[in-house]
This record gives C-alpha cells, structure tokens and sequence, in this order.
C-alpha cells in the first residue's frame, strides 16, 4: 500500500526531474500519480493501482499479463478459457491489476457507462474479474491474486484487459 504522504514526494520529486519525464518508468510514474493525486486524496483503489506499478516496475520491467497467459512467466493465470463474450448491462464486475487502459476509477466508469454495476470483491454475483495487462510474473503473491484465487473459487470468468478492452 503506497500512503499520500509517499505518493506526493514521489510526485514532487519527479516534477524536479522533469528532464526524465520522457523517459521509462519516469513518464508512466508520472501520468499515474497525477492522476491518482488530482482530487487530492488518495483513495484505497489508486494506493493499491500505485503499489502494484511500484512492484511491478522494481521487479521485471518488461512482465506483463500478456506474458504470463502466454506461458512465458513462471506461473500462467487462470484465465477462462476460451475466453468468453463480454456482456456489460447488469452484469457485475471486479477489476485488479494495473491497467493500460487508465487508472481504476477510469475503468470503473467505462463498464458503468455500458449499463455493467462494479464490485470492489469478488461474490457469487460477480460475473467477471478483469485483470489490468500491467501483471507480474508473481501475480500469486501480489495484491490482486487474492482476487484471482477468490474469482475461481466463485466460478467467475477471469479476463485479461485486452480481452475486456476488445469488447467495449
């Protein structure tokens, strides 16, 4: 868990370097704690967004979710297969992970926009559990494979960002 505290120096910090901020992990460190600071409050959703970017970039800069489905990680994700069609009305989600696609409140938004209702847990109402392509090789011991775990004890479709993105 990343604390405001942390997150504000980090961003300061970063705004004294500007001359990195063209520059990997810089620019991405940067967009992601603007915009996780933006309302001034950093919320449950963009500390835990914040803490597994921060693992993620400490520990393999190039381990992505993609990488892990594929087989090439030291662990595969249980993703549904074959992965299913996507179907937002009323239907009830729960996204983990470090998306592309934007921060989690932007993700939240986009599936409620399509008539889809948004869990912060997985239940036996949830339908599916979309997991940001920004993983890790060691999704089991991160923050979002207590989710995993608890989605397929549930039956629920577990899906890959760019599956979910392809539906929108």
């Amino acid at each position: 868990m990343v604390v405001q505290q942390e997150a504000q120096f980090l961003a300061r910090w970063l705004e004294d370097k500007r001359e990195f901020l063209g520059s990997y992990p810089f620019d991405i460190l940067y967009s992601r704690l603007s915009d996780a600071l933006v309302d001034g409050v950093l919320d449950e959703d963009e500390s835990n967004d914040l803490a597994d970017l921060f693992l993620r970039l400490s520990s393999n800069e190039n381990a992505t979710v993609e990488a892990v489905v594929a087989g090439k990680a030291s662990s595969s994700l249980p993703i549904t297969r074959p992965e299913p069609v996507i179907v937002f009305p009323e239907q009830v989600f729960v996204v983990t992970g470090v998306f592309d696609f934007g921060n989690r409140k932007q993700v939240t938004a986009c599936i409620q926009e399509r008539g889809g209702r948004v869990s912060s847990s997985i239940s036996g109402l949830t339908n599916y559990l979309v997991v940001g392509n920004q993983g890790s090789d060691d999704w089991m011991h991160s923050s979002f494979g207590r989710k995993i775990e608890a989605a397929i004890d549930h039956g629920v479709h577990v899906v890959i960002e760019s599956h979910w993105h392809a539906h929108l």
